[in-house]
């Protein structure tokens, strides 16, 4: 009888307990990514571009509906900023909600 132990997996956040996040979500409330912030201040570059880089890399990204980081009044995020802490929107721009 084969008896397997589960894999499991620290995450960032279990990690880098310490400081606040910044957490990603689709529109639908679905968490794409969750980024510890103490993480994100000791990187190399400390900009949303470097977030929604990683965030490309998890969605599948569709050329005639880019996606981009809205607050939550639904303002775009300018990608040049410094990330701060707290729940921000990943949306694709022409898409219907």
């Amino acid at each position: 009888m084969d008896q397997r132990t589960p894999t499991s997996y620290t995450t960032a956040l279990g990690l880098w307990r310490r400081s606040g996040a910044v957490r990603i979500f689709s529109l639908h409330d679905t968490m794409i990514a969750s980024f510890p912030m103490s993480f994100l201040l000791s990187c190399g570059n400390n900009t949303w571009e470097y977030i929604f880089h990683v965030v490309s890399l998890l969605v599948e990204v569709d050329p005639s509906h880019p996606g981009e980081f809205v607050d939550e009044f639904g303002r775009p995020i300018n990608a040049q900023e410094i990330p701060v802490s707290g729940t921000v929107r990943y949306v694709e721009r022409g898409m219907q909600s």
